[in-house]
């Protein structure tokens, strides 16, 4: 379940959904408003989102004009991502720990061992 809320004509109007999931008889979900009124943190306005959860770029590590930047790593999550921008090669070492890679722009890349 998510919530959002939408400013429209001068006011805001709060919407919670499903992500249009459909459940077991194929139809659209309904929402239990009973159920996600208590799971709404009313106290996170704009500024407590901007400063807890929209990522703020760090620089990591940088090898030539390569850049690896952390977009995120909060507590509460289990993995956080960092963006590799690369214009040549780059070395790295994953520590024996799980790693995935993403191509978002480009045509491909080579993978080594």
């Amino acid at each position: 379940m998510s919530s959002r809320f939408h400013q429209q004509h001068g006011g805001l109007r709060f919407k919670i959904y499903d992500f249009l999931r459909k459940g077991m008889d194929g139809k659209p979900r309904p929402i239990n408003i009973d159920h996600a009124f208590p799971n709404i943190d009313f106290y996170k306005k704009t500024a407590w989102v901007q400063e807890n959860l929209i990522a703020k770029p760090v620089l990591l590590q940088s090898q030539g004009r390569n850049e690896m930047v952390e977009l995120g790593q909060r507590e509460d999550l289990l993995f956080y991502v960092h963006r590799l921008h690369l214009t040549d090669k780059w070395e790295d070492h994953t520590d024996h720990q799980m790693v995935m890679f993403n191509l978002v722009e480009g045509e491909n890349y080579i993978l080594r061992q």
